[in-house]
């Protein structure tokens, strides 16, 4: 199973990953790293593809760009291929800009949006993402976390 950044071909399931601004790891080692690997353990022919966040000005707009690029290659190159986008602080931003801008009739494809330390679940300000992908979002932040605590339990 492909580790990479740049998988090609085709797999069953393919992690999308945006990690936080210049953090280290393939995915992150903070969230991406471990859920790769552990998906990739639990799920047969799965593997992950990186964007890595930087302090650039526009890492944002790349990364989604990059993440959209990604989806609707691999949708029209492997059309039973499923995904899921994981997000990590900045890359939790580039995955609810991308999410806006992938045509809905991707959205079957998508099997979840797993995003962590995301101001977006207490910044309305920020992009959210569309009312039909809400269901599959699962947001993960720490009790108390000022970026993404939301008064909840996180």
């Amino acid at each position: 199973v492909p580790f990479g950044p740049k998988p090609s071909g085709c797999s069953k399931f393919e992690i999308l990953v945006a990690r936080g601004t210049s953090e280290p790891g393939l995915f992150g080692v903070i969230a991406g790293d471990p859920l790769v690997k552990d998906v990739i353990a639990a799920i047969l022919e799965t593997r992950g593809y990186a964007y890595p966040a930087t302090l650039s000005a526009e890492s944002v707009a790349i990364g989604v760009k990059d993440v959209v690029t990604r989806l609707e290659e691999q949708i029209k190159a492997c059309p039973d291929q499923k995904y899921s986008l994981v997000g990590y602080s900045q890359g939790a931003r580039v995955m609810r800009s991308a999410a806006v801008k992938i045509p809905t009739p991707s959205y079957p494809k998508l099997l979840a949006l797993v995003m962590f330390r995301d101001r977006g679940i207490r910044d309305m300000n920020i992009t959210q993402f569309p009312a039909e992908l809400q269901a599959k979002l699962f947001e993960n932040c720490a009790p108390r976390d000022p970026v993404g605590y939301h008064g909840g339990a996180g």
